[in-house]
């Protein structure tokens, strides 16, 4: 009997360490999104009229014309095909030059390779200067990008949160 009582002791023991756990988890994330969303974040759209540059790797030059505003540079660094025919897996580095600095991104989407080439991809900031320095957020593209013409236009949206003032 003294082992059944110590046996149901542990385990409510064990269970109630776990849901601490999860109640202090929960908890940082829960601050966490509560100071994201107190950072001076903003809701951006746009578009992007690019052309192609070069070749081995494939670079584009474009404008990013919105919310923000830039002269806009990628490169591509890897390219697969994907499961589903004529779709390309795509990663790359971009950058835009602004008036107040630059914001520099990693970029992962997919291109069809027929057609006129529809294409998404998710640029997410990985670091900035001057103003958009420490800043943070991501822009999602959907457009086209036509291979035979080396053009391409998107659009964009996405949400960009300020760096620190420190």
């Amino acid at each position: 009997m003294a082992r059944a009582w110590f046996v149901a002791d542990a385990r409510r023991r064990i269970l109630a360490a776990f849901l601490l756990c999860v109640v202090a988890g929960l908890t940082v994330a829960i601050v966490t999104s509560q100071a994201r969303s107190g950072a001076d974040c903003q809701t951006v759209e746009g578009t992007l009229v690019e052309r192609q540059v070069g070749a081995d790797p494939l670079r584009t030059r474009g404008r990013l014309k919105g919310d923000i505003e830039g002269r806009y540079a990628f490169v591509l660094t890897n390219a697969v095909p994907s499961q589903s025919p004529d779709v390309l897996h795509f990663d790359g580095r971009s950058e835009v030059e602004t008036e107040d600095g630059k914001i520099f991104f990693s970029d992962s989407g997919a291109i069809s390779t027929v057609g006129r080439g529809n294409l998404a991809y998710l640029s997410t900031i990985t670091d900035g200067s001057g103003d958009w320095e420490g800043a943070t957020g991501q822009l999602l593209f959907r457009g086209f990008f036509n291979s035979a013409t080396g053009r391409g236009k998107s659009d964009y949206v996405g949400e960009v949160c300020a760096g620190d003032d420190d």
